[in-house]
């Protein structure tokens, strides 16, 4: 395939991050994908399925300094079904309260298969992180505000803002409604984490908030302060993340469905923690040292490894044969590789590469 290459409209700003959404349906033509560009000063949407038609920027707002907004995250869904005219796109400001909505609506311009209409809502405090939630009142954009110990939930037909009191100052979210067996009849389920220690995580049931704000959040304390959560793939596994502790020193499988914990213990800290894309195993690497450690996620079983070289990283990729190898790359020297069995490894087992040719990279 050849690359295209493609130059924005930025007005002096340069792209920062890259969002490439899910399909999306559009007032006109078929469902395609937006590259979502995030610059400085404004976000850029380009249409995936004409990739050379101009795109579309958003400008984003000044402060009262005169100064403009910066985008700090954005988030899409695709609305009803049926609907073509309800895709929208949300940005969350660093640093500001207001949140922007995009709604993807109908356009008379010719070349022109949608046009954003902007809608702002103040959600009472700087947020830390946004998503777009089916809630039994309808879809809504959560966002956190840790300082206030709240979350707000914005209509985006309306702005109309309904807040809901956390028992903690959770500062992420995610939606775990397709990883738990028991779904609400309505609405999404949403793992909140990033709050302090005595915090811990809890789940936000969004098929229960109208009028029961407290109810529908119930707090786990796990005994760590939760950084991070990664996904386990595939559907044998699906239903447990991996919750990464301060410093990346502690870390514990999380079982959404029976919303049990168990730990992994680390002898230090400092651990790179990363998950096979087949969901089986995951592998724990402290960098600049040839030590690490494979652990299988169904038994929690941990096998330690050691190769020749510092590992710089690992990668978990299918054979031929359908089975699994690791390479653990050393990124020093000539830039060599050590290559296992990622079903059954054994340090005895390897095959070393003491060098790489990169060829033209």
């Amino acid at each position: 395939v050849e690359p295209i290459t493609k130059t924005i409209r930025s007005f002096g700003a340069r792209p920062q991050r890259l969002t490439f959404t899910s399909e999306l349906k559009l007032p006109n033509g078929p469902a395609r994908r937006l590259l979502i560009v995030e610059t400085e000063q404004d976000v850029t949407l380009v249409d995936l399925q004409n990739p050379l038609r101009d795109e579309v920027t958003i400008v984003l707002p000044k402060n009262p300094a005169g100064v403009s907004s910066q985008p700090a995250q954005v988030v899409f869904d695709d609305g009803n079904p049926d609907d073509v005219n309800d895709a929208r796109i949300a940005i969350r400001l660093a640093g500001e309260s207001d949140v922007m909505i995009l709604e993807l609506g109908p356009t008379a311009e010719e070349g022109k298969d949608f046009k954003p209409t902007v809608n702002v809502a103040d959600v009472g405090g700087v947020p830390s992180s946004i998503d777009f939630v089916e809630t039994d009142g309808g879809l809504r954009l959560a966002a956190l505000v840790p300082s206030n110990r709240q979350a707000a939930l914005v209509d985006p037909a309306t702005t109309v803002v309904d807040t809901v009191s956390l028992p903690g100052g959770y500062s992420q979210l995610a939606r775990v409604t397709d990883s738990v067996a028991e779904k609400p009849d309505f609405g999404d389920v949403a793992l909140l984490w990033g709050g302090s220690q005595s915090d811990g995580i809890a789940f936000w049931s969004l098929g229960r908030t109208t009028g029961k704000p407290y109810r529908s959040v119930d707090p786990y304390q796990i005994g760590i302060n939760v950084t991070q959560v990664q996904d386990v793939p595939g559907d044998e596994l699906g239903q447990r993340k991996i919750l990464v502790g301060q410093g990346a020193t502690e870390f514990y499988v999380l079982d959404l469905d029976a919303r049990t914990s168990f730990p992994m213990l680390t002898n230090q800290g400092g651990f790179d923690l990363s998950v096979a894309p087949d969901g089986g195993r995951a592998w724990a690497l402290r960098r600049g040292t040839p030590e690490f450690a494979q652990v299988n996620l169904e038994s929690l079983h941990p096998t330690s490894l050691e190769v020749q070289r510092d590992v710089s990283a690992v990668f978990d990729i299918e054979r031929r044969d359908g089975g699994r190898a690791l390479v653990a790359l050393h990124g020093s020297g000539l830039l060599g590789a050590t290559i296992l069995d990622a079903l059954d490894p054994d340090s005895a087992e390897t095959r070393f590469y003491p060098a790489l040719l990169l060829g033209d990279l």
